[in-house]
């Protein structure tokens, strides 16, 4: 008795699994600031954002300190390939941000070089609305 109650709980069940995922992986819209942009605004409901940093091989790059109405919500690494793999050369993150309100949020990376003995720092101003 017990074992058909569970089979049929799970052919009722397992049509429900793909309508499940289709909701979760709904299409969102991520602001990204194009290079050299370190001032910019973003608009709607929790908004996302997409930050990159990158520094040369060797290097490495913080979490970033974040200062307002903002999470991390996700961060990558990005390993840019060629023809043959990756390339070399490059240290690259992308970190994607959500605010949380609105108002002036302001991001900050400390990235260090090893041909540096001091690190740098690299501020976003993202404004908002």
């Amino acid at each position: 008795m017990l074992r058909q109650f569970f089979t049929c709980l799970f052919i009722l069940t397992c049509p429900l699994s793909p309508a499940l995922a289709a909701e979760k992986s709904a299409e969102k819209t991520i602001t990204v600031p194009q290079e050299g942009v370190t001032k910019f605004t973003v608009t709607g409901k929790a908004p996302l954002f997409r930050l990159t940093a990158s520094t040369i091989s060797g290097g490495s790059i913080e979490a970033p300190k974040i200062t307002g109405k903002a999470k991390l919500v996700d961060s990558y690494s990005v390993i840019h390939v060629g023809e043959g793999g990756p390339l070399i050369g490059a240290h690259q993150k992308e970190f994607v941000f959500q605010a949380t309100g609105t108002g002036t949020v302001t991001i900050e990376f400390k990235k260090t070089y090893p041909t540096q003995p001091e690190p740098e720092t690299e501020t976003y101003t993202v404004t908002v609305k």
